[in-house]
C-alpha cells in the first residue's frame, strides 16, 4: 500500500469530504485531489502533516504504513514522585522502592 492508498482508506474512515479535509488543512480541494488520486503525487511535508492532523493519523503512518508510537502522558503525581525520588540516596531509594511494592501488593 502506498502514500495514496492510505490517504484514501483514511479519508473513507473518516467519512469525511475531500472539501472539508482540505478546508480544515488549509489547502486547495485541487491540490487535495492530486493527493488523493492515483498517481504517485505526495504533497510537501507541512501540508502532509496538516492532512495528517485532519485525519487523526501520524505523517509516519500516511507515509510508510507504520504506527507511530503514541506519545505518553503520565499523571501529573507520577512527575512529582519522579522528582522526589532523584533526590534521594541510593538507600532511599531502595526503602521507597521497598515500601511502593509492599503498598502494591497489598490489593
Amino acid at each position: 500500500m502506498n502514500f495514496n492508498e492510505r490517504l484514501r482508506a483514511e479519508i473513507e474512515y473518516s467519512g469525511l469530504l475531500h472539501k472539508e479535509i482540505a478546508d480544515k488543512a488549509g489547502i486547495k480541494k485541487r491540490a487535495f485531489d492530486m493527493y488523493v488520486g492515483s498517481r504517485l503525487s505526495m504533497p510537501p511535508a507541512d501540508i502532509a502533516v496538516k492532512i495528517a492532523e485532519v485525519l487523526g493519523v501520524s505523517v509516519e503512518y500516511l507515509v510508510t504504513g507504520n504506527k507511530a508510537p503514541k506519545e505518553v502522558t503520565l499523571p501529573p503525581e507520577t512527575n512529582k514522585v519522579i522528582a522526589l525520588l532523584s533526590s534521594l540516596d541510593s538507600k532511599e531509594k531502595e526503602a521507597f522502592i521497598t515500601l511502593l511494592e509492599a503498598l502494591a501488593n497489598k490489593r
